[in-house]
């Protein structure tokens, strides 16, 4: 990116290439001053060119102090609208620094935009829907607070104008998480769609605890999330986002980016899979690991090989900018006898929702019920689970989240805060009866206010 001083201006020694090459200076001229004096050392400037009634300005130039030579840099505009060839022996040349149009015009557009201005949906023109969206196979990013966004262009993060952009989301895996990245295209914005590695591993009983992945192609400072089929080795738990360090062959690890590599302390059980968010914060903007040029927009599921949803019971859309509230719900009217058997909700779904989280974030369930317990010797219990088991009190402790019980014909309602880690989850409600007599339950929900 430029850097601008003020009063610099110079003759010229002599101009390669046949004029249109890089400049050697001479000296200040009379009441201005050297870019050697206004510098001290090598920079990147905005220059006006002038020999006559001849004139170019050209965008991050290169001054180089030890042979006081600066470069054509990228040309903005000229008097012939190319590059002019000027006076190969430099006579008549003079070189000034200037604040080019451009970056005066992008200054303006950056303050309006520190952060991109539109949304991701699957309602074309509707950057935050009202109605159920089901069996998606497009989206878009639609403007919403305003119509700019920064993007990198190799150089510098530059402010470009947009209208809606469509994104098809053609033959996908079902089942999975996706980011969608912006980039520039010819100067334009585009859209393209990445899909989060996610494999099984294994994970060492070591100090530090080793996860093998073949070929996992992670790098330190990506993000990690866990789950399994029994425990996972102790010093880890699901739903909790980790970040890689030591990445090589295999990697570990962390609670913290660039924190210490956790130490395990038993083999843990059953099958564990890994699913990583690549995404690292690069100039304060989360971006692609290692490529800059992909700004992170957001993220969403796959419900089906060519679909996502957008609906109260499967929020599937995340925008990592300009979040709205959204209510996640199941319901339930039907009627049931909750046994001694610690089940999901009537041995089924029906209370399932489901979101995806793109980044950490701090999450508040609720789930509600009324239950008709038939004799005070009913002990009814419900629970609150994250990614629970079926048929189990929720698979693994660390999914659980609230319970709460009734004696009396009462309506039930549990409150459970939580921090979903990235990836996709399902909150729904368990129960159990702990007395001696079935009890009947009328009405279930499950719900949640997401910021999406």
């Amino acid at each position: 990116m430029s850097t601008h001083a003020n009063r610099v201006k110079m003759t010229v020694t002599s101009v390669a290439s046949s004029g249109t090459g890089d400049i050697t200076l001479n000296a200040a001229s009379t009441g201005f001053r050297s870019f050697a004096t206004a510098y001290g050392a090598n920079a990147t400037v905005d220059i006006l060119i002038t020999e006559g009634t001849a004139w170019e300005i050209a965008r991050n130039c290169t001054y180089t102090h030890s042979g006081t030579t600066v470069s054509r840099g990228t040309l903005e505009n000229s008097s012939t609208g190319s590059a002019v060839a000027f006076n190969t022996s430099g006579t008549g040349v003079v070189v000034s620094v200037i604040a080019a149009a451009e970056f005066g015009n992008n200054a303006e557009m950056a303050i309006q935009a520190v952060t991109p201005g539109g949304r991701l949906t699957t309602e074309s023109g509707v950057p935050v829907s009202t109605s159920d969206r089901t069996a998606q196979s497009t989206l878009y990013y639609t403007p919403y607070v305003h119509n700019i966004i920064n993007l990198w262009d190799g150089s510098q993060w530059k402010p470009i104008t947009f209208s809606e952009d469509t994104l098809a989301l053609g033959t996908l895996t079902a089942d999975r998480c996706h980011n969608v990245f912006a980039f520039l295209n010819a100067g334009a914005l585009d859209l393209e769609i990445y899909q989060w590695p996610q494999s099984t591993v294994t994970i060492s009983n070591a100090s530090p605890g080793v996860v093998t992945w073949s070929s996992h192609g992670l790098t330190d400072g990506d993000m990690v999330s866990l789950s399994t089929t029994g425990t996972l080795p102790t010093g880890l738990s699901p739903n909790v986002t980790y970040y890689v360090v030591n990445a090589a062959t295999g990697f570990s690890l962390a609670a913290t980016i660039g924190g210490s590599a956790i130490n395990t302390s038993s083999a843990g059980s059953g099958t564990h899979t890994a699913v990583a968010q690549r995404v690292t914060l690069q100039d304060g903007r989360y971006c692609k690991s290692g490529d800059k040029t992909r700004l992170l927009l957001g993220s969403f599921y796959s419900a089906a090989a060519t679909t996502t949803e957008d609906s109260r019971g499967a929020c599937y859309i995340w925008n990592a900018y300009n979040q709205r509230p959204r209510e996640l719900r199941k319901v339930d009217t039907g009627s049931h006898v909750i046994n001694n058997v610690a089940r999901e909700w009537n041995n089924g779904t029906a209370l399932r929702a489901t979101f995806i989280v793109g980044l950490p974030t701090r999450q508040v369930m609720f789930a509600s019920s009324r239950i008709h317990p038939s004799t005070t010797s009913s002990l009814p219990y419900l629970y609150a689970y994250v990614d629970g088991a079926q048929g189990t009190e929720g698979g693994d402790s660390n999914d659980f989240v609230a319970s709460a019980y009734s004696t009396a014909t009462t309506a039930l309602l549990l409150r459970a805060p939580f921090v979903a880690s990235v990836g996709s989850h399902y909150i729904s409600m368990f129960e159990a009866e702990f007395g001696s007599v079935n009890c009947t339950v009328d009405y279930g929900k499950t719900y949640m206010s997401l910021t999406q």
